[in-house]
């Protein structure tokens, strides 16, 4: 079966859930733009990219958030990669976090890799830490 989205078409699993909610057939991936001036009050969940340039009181999930230099989000973010180049106040969950050199964060984050760019601001607690293949037990039969 196939779904039919934004004129894009998904393909779906057995399950009846599209296979790769983040990839259409050609490759592209869905894109979320919030512009300056947009204020959002309450979670925000995404299987795809978030750039997020206005304001959000609230929890944010995606599998790609960048928030621009105008952006502001006051809350928990999930996601495999963050970028951050605006201010972020709570706590970052995610595989990959940049910190570019107009970033802002007051944050716990939790990561696997994360580069800070000279001149980004950052205050709270850093855990970047490998994931352990040893720890992979799904991988063990």
């Amino acid at each position: 079966m196939v779904l039919l989205m934004f004129n894009k078409l998904l393909s779906q699993s057995s399950s009846g859930l599209p296979g790769d909610l983040a990839t259409f057939p050609n490759g592209d991936r869905r894109r979320s733009v919030v512009h300056d001036g947009i204020t959002i009050n309450g979670n925000w969940e995404s299987d795809g990219i978030v750039e997020f340039g206005g304001s959000i009181i609230g929890d944010v999930t995606a599998d790609t958030l960048v928030v621009t230099e105008n952006g502001q989000v006051r809350g928990n973010v999930r996601a495999r990669n963050v970028t951050i180049a605006g201010s972020l106040d709570g706590t970052i969950y995610a595989v990959n976090v940049t910190l570019k050199r107009q970033a802002r964060v007051s944050a716990q984050v939790q990561t696997q890799v994360i580069t800070i760019d000279e001149g980004a601001n950052i205050e709270g607690q850093v855990e970047a830490a490998p994931r352990n293949i040893s720890d992979n037990r799904s991988c063990i039969t």
